[in-house]
């Protein structure tokens, strides 16, 4: 099976979405077929795939993400004048600012919201030339909108999951002081994963 990447325009993260509803767009691009002006899918597959809780939920946040212009919601309607199913249209920001791909696989991982926008934020980080970034806790946690601190637990709990790898480097000025964390992401070859696996170490600023 090759290896299949989503595409999103690197403005989407500067935008202001929550965490489901960064969620709710990114499930709703990995559907997304090219050519065709609209997906359609249930609800609570949405909800389960992004993981949230109830379909309620997930019916504010595509109705939030309408108001903000980046989807259009059509629901059917039947000859008994009965509703079926919604279907959505994509209205993604245009790439003018670039775009950063993101492994269909991560899907199969079953982030949280908040973790999938860490992941994202690492994903879109990346060096193209070095595969890794080294953003601080502290950048990470001002680019999450969130603490130091539950910026530290995200990272670790994507490390825990091995979907991103995590190296302590040492400052050029002084060898025996570690400085930025390095990451990258793990990579999925058909159904399985390679990287180097957390062994345990103490890593972290």
């Amino acid at each position: 099976m090759k290896l299949s990447y989503i595409k999103l325009p690197n403005e989407i993260l500067d935008m202001d979405l929550t965490a489901k509803e960064l969620a709710v767009m990114f499930y709703l691009s990995s559907i997304y077929v090219s050519g065709r002006d609209t997906v359609c899918v249930k609800q609570s597959t949405i909800a389960a795939k992004c993981g949230i809780k109830t379909t309620q939920t997930v019916s504010k946040i595509t109705a939030s993400l309408s108001d903000k212009g980046l989807i259009i919601c059509r629901r059917s309607i039947y000859d008994n004048n009965s509703t079926g199913m919604i279907y959505y249209t994509l209205k993604l920001p245009k790439a003018s600012k670039g775009y950063f791909s993101v492994q269909r696989q991560i899907l199969n991982e079953q982030l949280t919201p908040a973790q999938l926008r860490a992941y994202l934020f690492i994903c879109r980080s990346l060096s193209p030339s070095l595969g890794r970034c080294w953003n601080s806790y502290n950048d990470l946690a001002k680019i999450l909108g969130t603490s130091r601190s539950k910026a530290i637990e995200l990272v670790a709990q994507l490390v825990k999951k091995n979907v991103i790898t995590k190296q302590k480097i040492k400052t050029r000025q002084n060898k025996r002081v570690y400085g930025d964390n390095h990451y990258t992401v793990v990579r999925y070859v058909s159904h399985r994963r390679i990287g180097r696996r957390n062994q345990g170490k103490k890593t972290g600023l």
